[in-house]
C-alpha cells in the first residue's frame, strides 16, 4: 500500500533522538487494529480473556525469555488493548555470554581471527537540559537485533500474531488484524 498523507497521519510520540535502549521503566500500550475487541470481553466488571487474550498474556510474560535485559512489571489485558510496564535493566557484566554455558566442542578447527582495525570509541550520549541521554546526530542507529523498547514490542506483536496463527487457520483477518502496525508479520 502506498503512503497517503490524507489517510496515514499517525504521529510518533517518541522523543526525537532519545535512546530507547537505555535502562529504565517504560509504560507501553499496544492496541489492536481498528481497536477491534480481540482479547476477550468485560463481564460483571471482570476481564474474561478468550484464547487470543491468553496468547497475548503468555507472550507478554515470555518477553524476558527473548530479551534477558528486560523485566516485566504490572500489565493488564483489556478487550482491545494491553497496558504494561517493561523495565530495561543494565546487564550484569558477569551475565554476558551464552547463559554461562561452555561452548560445544567443534569438530572443525577454529578459524584464525583476521586482524581488525580497532574501532573508534563511540561518542558519549548527548545530555540535554532534562539530563536525558540522546544519541548524537552523527551516530548511526543500531543495526541487527535491537534492544530498544520498539524492538521488544515488535517481538511481542509477532509472538501474538504467530501464536494466533498456530491456534487456528481462521485467525482474525489472516493474522494482520491482531496488531495495528506494519511490524506485525503476516504468515505466507
Amino acid at each position: 500500500m502506498k503512503y497517503d498523507p490524507e489517510r496515514h497521519h499517525r504521529r510518533s510520540v517518541r522523543i526525537k533522538g532519545y535512546d530507547y535502549a537505555q535502562a529504565g521503566a517504560y509504560f507501553v500500550t499496544v492496541c489492536t487494529h481498528q481497536r477491534t475487541c480481540l482479547f476477550g470481553t468485560i463481564s460483571d466488571g471482570q476481564m474474561r480473556l478468550n484464547a487470543v487474550g491468553q496468547v497475548a498474556t503468555q507472550c507478554w510474560q515470555a518477553i524476558p525469555n527473548h530479551f534477558p535485559n528486560v523485566r516485566c512489571d504490572e500489565f493488564v489485558v483489556m478487550p482491545n488493548h494491553i497496558h504494561g510496564i517493561l523495565w530495561i535493566i543494565t546487564p550484569d557484566p558477569a551475565d554476558v555470554g551464552a547463559n554461562h554455558y561452555s561452548p560445544l566442542p567443534s569438530p572443525l578447527p577454529s578459524p584464525q581471527p583476521s586482524p581488525q582495525p580497532s574501532p573508534e570509541p563511540s561518542p558519549e550520549p548527548v545530555r540535554t537540559n532534562d539530563d536525558s541521554p540522546r544519541r548524537p546526530s552523527n551516530q548511526a542507529r543500531p543495526c541487527g537485533t535491537s534492544k530498544t523498547i520498539g524492538s521488544i514490542v515488535r517481538g511481542f506483536k509477532i509472538g501474538v500474531t504467530d501464536g494466533c496463527g498456530a491456534m487456528t487457520s481462521t485467525a482474525p483477518s489472516g493474522n494482520a488484524a491482531i496488531m495495528n502496525t506494519s511490524s506485525a508479520r503476516k504468515n505466507p
